[in-house]
């Protein structure tokens, strides 16, 4: 029940009625709208002494900047990465343009006395450090190279599986118009008639859909069986990373 006071002019119990249904409705809007109210940017926080030695804060980057950064990084990925990026973040929130970059420092920085005492201590545990940093880089880089190897095993396989797997994409996509069409033009529909014609073309559709997948596992399947043989067809030296 609504009051028409000022927030000022309301009692305990009034305040915190209209507080409960300004939540309410903002709870409403969110379950309403899924796709509307969701983070547009992250922030890594830095270690403290980071922000207070440089002078900067955290750093902060737009998920349309994260996107953009991975299509052109992964270019298998870089499809889905432009589409989620354009569809999503596509610029129209002032946090799409957060950009990447460090935030404000913190004005209660410590003294050059206290920061020098910081580098002194961290200097002490370098040597400790600069050996696990060697562990993992050479841990990565064995790495890397059985991905390489493996890599070229699995070319040939994956070539001979490539036009499938192309023309599977291209029929996902068209099955997607055409979901997206049927959505629009039921619109239209005479309502005397719009429950037959949406069973018949959900019927139509999930016929095509069940087709897509059984084609998708099929090509699937094949590129598993030709790893197999590529795989069994060398010495046993390479192990999958």
């Amino acid at each position: 029940m609504q009051t028409g006071k000022k927030i000022s002019d309301m009692s305990h119990d009034e305040f915190e009625a209209f507080v409960a249904r300004m939540q309410k409705a903002q709870d409403d809007y969110i379950e309403a709208h899924p796709n509307v109210d969701y983070d547009r940017f992250v922030t890594l926080h830095l270690p403290m002494d980071a922000r207070f030695e440089f002078n900067v804060g955290d750093l902060a980057v737009s998920a349309r900047e994260l996107l953009t950064m991975l299509a052109e990084k992964d270019p298998d990925m870089a499809e889905t990465a432009v589409a989620i990026r354009n569809e999503f973040y596509a610029g129209d929130d002032t946090n799409d343009h957060v950009g990447l970059g460090f935030d404000p420092p913190d004005p209660n920085r410590p003294s050059r006395e206290e920061l020098a005492e910081k580098r002194r201590a961290r200097a002490k545990l370098k040597p400790e450090r600069d050996a696990e940093i060697r562990k993992f880089f050479e841990l990565h880089e064995r790495s890397d190279e059985s991905h390489d190897e493996w890599a070229a095993i699995a070319a040939p396989a994956r070539a001979a599986v490539a036009a499938e797997r192309l023309a599977v994409r291209h029929r996902s996509k068209a099955l997607d118009r055409d979901w997206d069409a049927f959505v629009i033009q039921r619109e239209t529909w005479p309502p005397e008639q719009r429950e037959r014609l949406e069973q018949e073309a959900r019927t139509r559709l999930k016929q095509q859909e069940d087709e897509l997948d059984r084609e998708s596992q099929r090509v699937a399947d094949k590129y598993s069986d030709l790893l197999d043989q590529a795989y069994a067809s060398i010495e046993p030296k390479a192990e999958k990373p």
